[in-house]
């Protein structure tokens, strides 16, 4: 009974660790030194919307991650449009404890970029991500919620007309981890006149594999 005992007190005490490092402020599931690669599908008004996405965890506070979507009229044929992105994220774990032991928190920027028949799209996220990572069990799944407040700077430029705005938005979902996969699902809230998709809130399903 004592051998089993700290068995299992040694597999939560691993399920915690690891959970610590996972940057989930940043959503996505990596811990340090860890690479995620995905894919997503999101529904925005009038859009279909599919992508890919990836992300590395360094050893230490930084992460980056990128990744494309394609945008194209529901129901559309034709060739869908392009929407690339790239960001980072440094955990801030004084924030993080703050707010418990499997907590995370981030400040992250990151840069979409776009170019739809001579309409040059650029928009500039920049927030604090907050996010846990919670084990149901000392060898099963965990549960990863986050939320990502921030300011949207957008430009938009049609034939050398330039317009910009700056508007409030929040990110956020949760993503369930069972080894090496994920799934999860995401809202996006964005509001203003230049929003590529059309639409103030989005909801989006993730998947993929961490390594």
């Amino acid at each position: 009974m004592k051998k089993t005992t700290l068995a299992i007190a040694a597999l939560a005490a691993a399920a915690l660790a690891g959970s610590a490092q996972a940057q989930v402020c940043a959503g996505y599931p990596t811990v340090d030194g860890g690479i995620s690669l995905g894919g997503r599908i999101d529904f925005p008004d009038d859009l279909d919307s599919f992508g890919v996405e990836g992300s590395y965890n360094a050893r230490g506070p930084l992460s980056v991650f990128g990744g494309l979507n394609v945008l194209s009229g529901e129901g559309d044929d034709s060739e869908g449009e392009d929407l690339f992105f790239a960001g980072l994220a440094f955990e801030t774990p004084q924030i993080g404890a703050m707010l418990g032991p499997r907590a995370s928190a981030c400040p992250q920027v990151r840069l979409e970029y776009g170019d739809f028949d001579g309409i040059t799209f650029l928009r500039v996220p920049v927030g604090l991500g907050l996010g846990a990572t919670i084990a149901t069990s000392p060898a099963g799944p965990t549960i990863s919620p986050y939320v990502i407040p921030q300011v949207v700077f957008t430009r938009v430029s049609v034939d050398e007309v330039d317009e910009s705005e700056t508007e409030f938005g929040v990110r956020g979902g949760a993503l369930l981890t069972f080894g090496q996969f994920y799934v999860g699902g995401e809202l996006n809230f964005l509001g203003g006149d230049l929003n590529i998709t059309g639409s103030d809130t989005a909801f989006g399903i993730r998947a993929g594999v961490r390594f």
